[in-house]
């Protein structure tokens, strides 16, 4: 839930675009809790079935891990946690990919202003 809220805070929503929060279908997504707070804040909630479902959010794990994760080590909880949300903001405004003609992400939601946008968790 922690994660949810960090994102409802920080992403800029233009007037007129739904939200889709996509996640696997762990029991804590499930929840009427999450639920309620998806609806309080007019997410759409998408879950998918099984992991070929979920095939852009494994990828993106799978950069994440060979990328930051198994090249480090931390001391701390803390410094891990630091080192993740560092890494998601970079990734996020920084990382060029071939798969969206060599744009960050950020940058190809501004130039194709994609109405429908996907929240993962």
């Amino acid at each position: 839930m922690k994660a949810l809220e960090m994102a409802l805070k920080t992403r800029d929503v233009r007037p007129g675009t739904t939200l889709v929060h996509h996640t696997d279908s762990g029991s804590q997504y499930l929840s009427d809790t999450y639920g309620s707070r998806l609806e309080a804040a007019q997410l759409r909630q998408s879950a998918a079935r099984s992991a070929y479902d979920n095939a852009m959010a494994e990828s993106w794990f799978q950069t994440l891990k060979n990328e930051l994760i198994h090249r480090h080590r931390w001391a701390t909880r803390e410094a891990a946690d630091l080192a993740v949300f560092s890494y998601i903001g970079w990734y996020n405004q920084r990382r060029r990919r071939s798969s969206l003609d060599m744009r960050s992400p950020v940058r190809y939601e501004q130039e194709e202003a994609i109405p429908t946008l996907f929240m993962h968790a």
